[in-house]
């Protein structure tokens, strides 16, 4: 009986932590692509580029974030691991990096305590100003990337990986700026 016992341990286990089903990734093969992000024609460092496949996009991200030289190269990952490269296919291309702080030029800076203190009306009315300060500040700053380079679904930026050709693609941010 204590065989019996053991046995059926030793193969839960085994089934258990080598012989069940694998977590991996529905891998596709990836190919060589790259990123190349300019800001008024010249390099942006920290700009993290993503690409969302436009059918079948998969399980799996791919992305990459620029360097000094302003490109991104492109991995494809899953949970822990990842390879280097693009699947095929056509891809939305967005992209985000930190923002700059942001200091308002026409509302004072208040404490925690007085904004608790405030009617609740104007804070809602101190909250709008922000908020529409935050707007023109973000539409026209040299340091904040357009709204439509940051959503994959407003993205107007595409990018097609084929096997066997290296995919390239530089983006000029200043391009997308409304004006």
């Amino acid at each position: 009986m204590k065989n019996t016992i053991l046995i059926t341990l030793l193969f839960g286990l085994a089934f258990f932590f080598g012989c069940g089903p694998e977590l991996t990734p529905d891998w596709e093969k990836t190919y060589p692509c790259t990123v190349t992000v300019t800001w008024g024609g010249k390099p942006k460092e920290n700009v993290t580029v993503y690409l969302e496949r436009v059918e079948n996009h998969g399980s799996w991200a791919v992305m990459g974030t620029t360097n000094a030289s302003g490109v991104a190269e492109i991995s494809t990952s899953w949970m822990k691991a990842s390879v280097k490269g693009s699947p095929a296919g056509t891809f939305k291309v967005s992209m985000s990096m930190p923002a700059p702080p942001f200091k308002s030029k026409t509302i004072p800076d208040v404490s925690p305590e007085e904004l608790q203190a405030m009617h609740p009306a104007e804070r809602e009315r101190r909250a709008a100003a922000l908020r529409a300060e935050v707007e023109r500040w973000r539409d026209t700053s040299p340091d904040f990337l357009p709204m439509d380079l940051m959503d994959s679904n407003k993205s107007p930026v595409r990018i097609e990986v084929v096997p066997g050709t290296p995919a390239t693609l530089t983006i000029e941010v200043e391009d997308y700026r409304k004006k």
